[in-house]
């Protein structure tokens, strides 16, 4: 019989059975997605309690302030001027009434106590007043309402008879920051089980399909399946490419599956494991972050057909060189490595040449260096040569890794070779590397020299062709005497902050590391601002920080911190150091440079006081918005959603919004376009492009729109906090 007859015998029963089956199978998934809906709809009632409960106490806050400063008032007039006192006390008791309406309101619904508040005589207002430093936050939150409910609650003649010299309402702002930080925890912990609840179910549906259909396979498609796999036996694959392709597809599956799964376990953790809960947050940002560069190592190897050209463009040459090496200076860190830096000044500031081919060679063969190197050294050596009358950039990169023999020295540079290594450590990576580093510097004329020997070390040599170019500074309008001081241990980060912070017209000094500019003793008090790097050898930059807050106290010059890592915001925010900025490598120029301004304009207030602000949140992707939406509420902000180019124009022409959060990747209008179309109508509206479009020309497109920062998506917490900051 036929093939073509078979399946004709048995198409009527099979569609039953398919049918049959699919019904049962999609009923499950059905009860799946309908539990996972109803976890999820809990967690979200839960985190607009949170919320609102955040957004009243940041509304009583101001209240209390407002209050504060009215008897502040009253105490230098009433002492000072000696007016009658009832006429004075009639001023104070308007802004005392709205917090004491707002503060019962806030101790009945948040804390459960009925009643709050009672009348007290003078003499026991006295005594609590006089002594409100000592006790619990709790108790002495509560002793200061009722104070308050005594002065408004009593007749103003007697009112004015009490002693309030002493009565200050700074405990119940200190009481309401400690629940807005325990909220805040308790908000965090919320996001961790959604994304968990979420991860599960997804991972549930598609387990639940998955088996469904190995088994409609195994059942309806046997006969057929066996006699495919003993016809594929002997089949041989004669295509290395193919060989090639389902060796790295195995390699990419095992990269990618090892970060999901440290996230999808510490999330399981959580709520099981309290006593570690920060350190499995921490596993899983960091396996997040992980992901995220393997997603970018992906998209450039994937990306070979747009790389057969230069694309030769004036750079900063000495940016970039910092862009390519800094990062590598954090990797080493928790190994027993010496990340040692040298730059000749040779090195021509700017060029003519095409900077992601040059990224490309110099971050592969360091990236190597890393990878096969787990203690000794790991040496960068930048200069210039002369050849031919021919000027060449020459990066030296050598380490005391495990070596290369011969054999691998003639197939490193072949697409997908990963060697053979005499040990049973695995080694991570794709073998592709090198390979585009080879294929890039074959593009840009240069050539790659390699000695090595097993057990001692390798070094590489890369040598590429330059067109040096001279680009004049634009002419800084008022010189200024500002003074900056740059502490970082990297010499090619030391050089490209000295440049940019120059280049607007301040002076400039460079320390290698923490110990010298502590040598320099109250001299250091001179400098408008201090930059420090986060991760260096020794004194690290947090230990710096703190070492000047010991010393000088308040007088410390404003602390802006750097670091190659993404985790820096979270570092600084949970340090509790007053540091004015954090910025993470490679830094946004138009940001760094407002930064500097500030503090050369504002030295007395280098950290702004925060103010609500009206934003309006552009971004097409559900999820991104309302995340976004979260963090802006959370800082007190009035936030307005909207999804499409369109709708963002007209709700600006209706709304006078003090700052735009823009995706460029819009369904409708491209995001550039609608920054264009809105700053024709407000050229002073700060726009911040919240995006995922990462390369440098993409940053160049932002500012040619009117955009002044470029934030690249994943965007943090701290670093959206800080650039408000700035915008607002």
């Amino acid at each position: 019989m036929s093939a073509a007859k078979v399946d004709h015998v048995k198409s009527k029963p099979l569609a039953k059975v398919l049918k049959f089956t699919l019904l049962k199978v999609n009923v499950i998934a059905g009860l799946i997605a309908l539990i996972t809906v109803i976890f999820l709809i809990s967690l979200v009632n839960q985190e607009e309690r949170i919320v609102a409960s955040l957004t009243k106490g940041h509304a009583i806050e101001a209240d209390i302030l407002a209050a504060e400063q009215h008897i502040n008032r009253y105490n230098l007039r009433h002492y000072a001027d000696s007016p009658t006192a009832t006429a004075s006390f009639n001023n104070l008791k308007l802004p005392l009434s709205v917090a004491h309406q707002n503060l019962r309101l806030f101790f009945e619904t948040e804390l459960g106590v009925s009643e709050a508040g009672r009348i007290l005589d003078e003499d026991t207002f006295l005594a609590i007043s006089r002594n409100l430093g000592n006790g619990p936050s709790e108790r002495k939150a509560v002793d200061v309402l009722n104070l308050v409910h005594t002065l408004v609650k009593s007749p103003p003649n007697i009112a004015a008879r009490y002693d309030i010299s002493g009565l200050t309402l700074l405990p119940l702002m200190t009481f309401i920051q400690d629940r807005e930080s325990a909220n805040f925890n308790e908000l965090q912990g919320l996001y961790s089980r959604f994304y968990h609840t979420l991860i599960v179910g997804v991972i549930a549906l598609s387990s639940w399909y998955f088996v469904a259909w190995l088994i409609y396979k195994r059942h309806t498609r046997s006969g057929r399946h066996k006699f495919s796999k003993s016809k594929l036996r002997v089949t041989p694959i004669n295509d290395d490419s193919e060989m090639q392709n389902k060796a790295f597809l195995q390699l990419i599956s095992h990269e990618f599956r090892a970060p999901i799964s440290a996230i999808i376990s510490a999330l399981e953790l959580i709520p099981n494991m309290e006593s570690k809960r920060s350190h499995l947050i921490q596993q899983a940002e960091q396996s997040s972050y992980r992901l995220l560069n393997l997603t970018n190592n992906l998209t450039e190897v994937l990306a070979t057909k747009a790389d057969d050209n230069l694309q030769l463009t004036k750079i900063d040459l000495i940016s970039l060189l910092d862009e390519c090496i800094s990062p590598f200076s954090v990797q080493v860190k928790d190994k027993k490595i010496e990340f040692n830096m040298h730059c000749s000044h040779s090195v021509p500031q700017y060029v003519n040449t095409d900077p992601i081919a040059i990224s490309k060679v110099i971050t592969n063969i360091l990236d190597n260096a890393v990878k096969f190197t787990t203690n000794g050294l790991i040496d960068v050596a930048i200069t210039t040569q002369v050849k031919k009358r021919e000027i060449f950039l020459v990066v030296v990169i050598s380490d005391t890794g495990i070596g290369i023999d011969e054999v691998t020295q003639k197939r490193m540079f072949e697409r997908f070779y990963r060697g053979e290594h005499a040990n049973v450590r695995r080694y991570p990576g794709a073998g592709i590397g090198l390979s585009i580093a080879n294929k890039c510097i074959a593009k840009l004329g240069g050539d790659i020299e390699v000695s090595s020997t097993v057990g001692v070390g390798s070094e590489f040599k890369i040598s590429i062709p330059l067109n040096p170019v001279e680009i004049k500074p634009p002419a800084v309008e008022t010189p200024s005497n500002a003074k900056f001081a740059v502490v970082d241990d990297l010499e090619i980060s030391r050089l490209h902050l000295q440049a940019i912070i120059t280049s607007e017209g301040f002076t400039a000094r460079t320390f290698s590391s923490g110990a010298n500019l502590l040598s320099l003793h109250d001299e250091i008090l001179q400098f408008s601002g201090i930059i420090v790097d986060l991760y260096m050898p020794g004194m690290n930059g947090l230990e710096l920080v703190r070492t000047l807050r010991a010393i000088y106290r308040e007088r410390v010059p404003p602390i802006i911190v750097l670091s190659a890592t993404p985790d820096i915001a979270n570092i600084i925010a949970t340090s509790e150091l007053p540091v004015y900025q954090g910025f993470v490598k490679p830094i946004d120029r138009n940001r760094f440079v407002d930064a500097l301004r500030h503090l050369t304009t504002n030295s007395k207030n280098a950290v702004p006081n925060e103010k609500k602000a009206r934003i309006l949140v552009v971004e097409d992707e559900p999820i991104n918005a309302e995340l976004v939406e979260y963090m802006l509420q959370c800082m007190g902000h009035e936030v307005t959603v909207s999804y499409t180019g369109d709708d963002a124009i007209s709700r600006a022409n209706e709304t006078a919004f003090d700052c735009v959060l823009l995706d460029i990747n819009l369904p409708d209008i491209s995001g550039l376009e609608v920054a264009k179309i809105l700053k024709e109508g407000r050229p002073d509206l700060p726009i911040i492009a919240l995006t995922a479009n990462a390369h440098r020309d993409d940053k160049e497109a932002s500012l040619r729109s009117g955009i002044r920062y470029h934030l690249v998506k994943p965007i943090t917490f701290q670093e959206l906090k800080n650039t408000l900051r700035l915008a607002l």
